[in-house]
């Protein structure tokens, strides 16, 4: 049996949780009987994580308004737009993966630290760009490229150094926590960045952007996290145990596939057609910020709920709110009317935020802390692979079909792909792990303040 078969048969669904954080002597990390938000927040480590975090979703809030609008002014085209998103998002498909590896071999905090150094120097090269007038379609493409790049490596990691912070029985807490405190910083980076460009342009906007990459560096050089296990094996080893780890669960492969369509639709429309619809038949870069600060919001409420949530069946329930993805569409195919987007947008942000919770809480539960990385990046390489299809296609597809009759298909195959999947057995009966469920049962208040699992 090699090392690969005996951790898949160790981690069966509630035989053996994940890896506990690790922890050191002294440090002031909450024991596994413990539990509750207060613990979570009493661990320096996960406060200096969740700064980090902060910082950086903060400058990914602010990113997109400017990018697109920046590209819709150079070159007023969806064509023009699509390209420079699809080759951002064409080369995190390599990143992804890179980034597994990596945060499987080396320290995850470090790794962290110069990916947002590199996130941080490209934003600064572009808003010089800005600045000075010499940029062009072809030089903020390759410059977001390379942003793009950092960031697929970023995701993984990220991602797989929570339970390095967290013990295993406040994962959900920890996770709700996290994204509560990022899409409230998204929401408010999409203000910023909607005001920012309407006062000052893109270079100041992007000169900000940058600032918030090099202090979410400067706190993460203060994590330090140790490097997982000890490297004996090579990248493409790695590669194939990560893979095998996938593919071996159902439950996992099957919704990455889901969200390859729902991530495609609804990426295609909220970075490509949403801008286009804003510049021509709202009032521009202002407009659209509000529609994707309502969207923070929702993520925001979202976060709340995910805090109060109790549901036996994790992936179940968390499919069921990927159905509300498709209301953006309806909302901007049916009206423009500025309310009903943001409601639209709201709703949609509350089905992302509570499916992230529960999604994250489940492979970290169910996924052996030395293989997580990997399959993080099998699933983000996974769920993004079609997005730069999206990016490029949604730009001339808006010519061909129209922009009305795109919106339509984009909400339908959000909706097919959730009902297919909960097809799939493992989908709608995978329970918690123990320590997860033990978490849920221990930090809830009061019946009042539950919202119990209906379906």
């Amino acid at each position: 049996m090699t090392p690969v078969e005996t951790s898949l048969l160790l981690d069966r669904p509630d035989e053996s949780p994940a890896a506990p954080a690790e922890t050191k002597q002294g440090e002031d990390a909450p024991s596994e009987r413990t539990s509750g938000v207060r613990d979570v927040f009493r661990i320096a480590r996960f406060r200096l994580l969740l700064g980090a975090r902060t910082m950086s979703v903060l400058g990914n809030g602010l990113a997109p308004v400017a990018i697109a609008f920046a590209v819709l002014d150079l070159r007023d085209s969806g064509v023009a737009l699509g390209l420079v998103l699809g080759v951002r998002a064409l080369v995190t498909l390599p990143g992804l993966l890179l980034g597994g590896v990596l945060a499987d071999r080396m320290s995850r905090s470090k790794l962290m630290v110069i990916t947002d150094l590199i996130a941080g120097i490209c934003q600064i090269v572009t808003a010089i760009l800005f600045f000075s007038g010499h940029a062009a379609i072809w030089n903020v493409a390759l410059l977001q490229g390379i942003n793009g790049f950092a960031a697929a490596v970023f995701l993984p990691t990220s991602s797989a150094v929570i339970p390095q912070v967290v013990p295993s029985s406040h994962l959900q807490a920890g996770n709700a926590i996290l994204g509560f405190s990022i899409k409230g910083s998204m929401m408010l980076g999409a203000l910023l960045g909607g005001a920012l460009y309407a006062l000052v342009g893109p270079g100041w906007t992007l000169t900000v952007d940058a600032a918030t990459f090099l202090i979410s560096a400067a706190i993460s050089m203060r994590l330090r996290t140790p490097r997982v296990r000890n490297v004996k094996d090579s990248s493409m080893a790695s590669l194939r145990e990560g893979w095998k780890a996938f593919w071996a669960r159902d439950w996992l492969w099957s919704v990455v596939i889901q969200f390859t369509v729902v991530n495609a639709a609804f990426m295609g429309t909220m970075e490509v057609l949403g801008p286009l619809i804003a510049k021509h038949s709202l009032h521009g870069a202002s407009s659209w910020a509000l529609v994707l600060a309502a969207n923070s919001i929702g993520l925001l409420g979202g976060g709340i709920i995910s805090l109060r949530l109790r549901t036996r069946r994790p992936l179940r329930t968390g499919t069921f709110a990927t159905f509300l993805l498709a209301l953006p569409m309806l909302a901007l195919v049916s009206t423009l009317n500025m309310p009903l987007l943001m409601l639209a947008a709201f709703g949609a942000g509350v089905g992302a935020a509570v499916f992230v919770v529960l999604w994250d809480t489940t492979m970290q539960s169910h996924i052996p802390n030395d293989l997580l990385a990997r399959a993080s990046a099998f699933d983000a390489f996974g769920s993004f692979g079609a997005v730069p299809i999206a990016m490029a296609l949604y730009g001339v597809l808006s010519r061909v079909v129209g922009i009305d009759r795109l919106l339509w298909i984009s909400a339908v195959l959000i909706i097919v792909a959730g009902a297919a999947v909960l097809l799939v057995r493992d989908v709608r009966e995978l329970p918690l792990s123990p320590h997860a469920a033990q978490n849920l049962t221990d930090h809830i208040a009061s019946p009042q303040e539950v919202m119990h699992d209906e379906f």
